[in-house]
């Protein structure tokens, strides 16, 4: 992977050496005369956005699922997917910590064979990184380039993990070659970059075709419209297009999407740049379906744009959303490089999970009693999630 062009998660202080100042990136444009000050005035900066994200953050009731063994069954088959292939989709597994190549080739068969440095990190989870990833008929998933070039998971045994790493995977920073950003913007976290590639144009244009093919099979008429008095025809005509197979495009990242305190570049963060995005994907299904089937398939959850996360983040924003306008929000098990297993979940990204549903969300008058309360393991100012100090 290359190195990031915008700042890490984890802020530092440096300077000091032959009488220089020192400076935090978390503090820009000041120096400090003592190493002391410099992390003082940086906890206070960090503090203070902590203190505004958890206000972004509305409290949630939900049931917290602790640890029950050493390997956490996985959260849903897009997790699953991801842990097949572990070596490949390590960067967006990744939640903390520094990953060589020797650690990532030793998680899959043969893969010791593409460790050319193996003391070199490969990625860092002080980054944020992402994927597109579709899935349609059969469990068919492909992975899209950020200029397009799609790629299956059943062609990924015995591939270099790296070579997947630098072709698929987006990373923080400045927009690689098939990326516009929108005016004004020359870096962006890892899922905005997503989203703004040609590999999601993609990626949805492929949604479009498995909906064509499949309808086509099965002798579903893509041009028909429903009155607005169906009659028992158009229902059992709908009845059809519901038992489809269903389509979805997947941005998959390690972290959560930052909210408006995580300067992301854009008005509300990434977490609202991922909810505008699914009026994108519509925009974009109306260009290969039908108007009327594509409305049919967006409002009958037969075609869909979600977001998946392995971990949280102390400037994410309120999941809810996304959700609100249309689109899913699910996590996946992060890994643990120490044991190369998968991890649980952690606390704070359950209930991250959890507030993207509105019947889990406590009313003002609820929690008046706690919006005094502390900070959480991840907004210490570290930046890292509840068990990135695992690796």
């Amino acid at each position: 992977m290359p190195v990031s062009n915008a700042p890490p998660i984890q802020r530092v202080v440096t300077g000091g050496r032959n009488g220089r100042p020192y400076r935090s990136s978390e503090v820009p444009g000041r120096e400090f005369p003592t190493y002391e000050q410099a992390k003082a005035a940086e906890a206070q900066v960090q503090r203070e956005r902590a203190e505004q994200a958890q206000r972004e953050r509305p409290p949630v009731n939900f049931q917290f699922q602790p640890p029950t063994g050493p390997v956490p069954t996985l959260a849903n088959p897009l997790s699953t997917a991801l842990h097949q292939y572990p070596a490949h989709f390590g960067p967006v597994l990744t939640t903390g910590g520094q990953v060589h190549q020797n650690q990532v080739g030793s998680v899959m068969e043969g893969g010791s064979a593409f460790v050319t440095e193996p003391g070199k990190t490969a990625f860092s989870g002080q980054n944020t990184y992402a994927v597109i990833m579709t899935n349609g008929p059969d469990d068919n998933r492909q992975v899209f380039s950020p200029t397009g070039q799609s790629t299956s998971l059943s062609s990924l045994p015995g591939t270099s993990p790296f070579a997947f790493h630098k072709q698929n995977v987006f990373m923080q920073g400045r927009p690689p070659e098939g990326v516009t950003l929108p005016p004004g913007r020359k870096t962006g976290h890892a899922e905005a970059l997503a989203v703004h590639s040609q590999g999601f144009e993609k990626a949805v244009e492929k949604n479009a075709t498995d909906l064509n093919n499949m309808a086509s099979m099965l002798g579903i008429d893509t041009e028909r419209v429903i009155p607005d008095d169906p009659t028992e025809d158009d229902m059992e005509y709908l009845s059809s297009v519901m038992g489809m197979p269903s389509v979805t495009t997947d941005i998959v990242e390690n972290r959560a999407s930052c909210g408006k305190f995580g300067e992301s570049g854009f008005p509300g963060g990434c977490n609202q740049e991922m909810a505008n995005t699914v009026g994108k994907f519509g925009g974009l299904l109306d260009q290969h379906l039908p108007s009327s089937f594509s409305f049919l398939a967006q409002n009958t959850g037969l075609a869909s744009f979600g977001v998946s996360t392995a971990g949280s983040y102390a400037h994410q924003g309120n999941p809810l959303i996304i959700t609100n306008a249309g689109g899913r929000v699910s996590p996946h098990n992060p890994i643990s490089w120490t044991t190369s297993q998968p991890r649980h979940m952690g606390e704070e990204l359950q209930a991250y999970i959890a507030r993207s549903d509105p019947q889990n969300h406590v009313h003002d008058h609820d929690h008046d009693d706690e919006k005094e309360g502390g900070m959480d393991e991840e907004e210490d100012g570290s930046h890292l999630s509840e068990e990135d100090s695992e690796q």
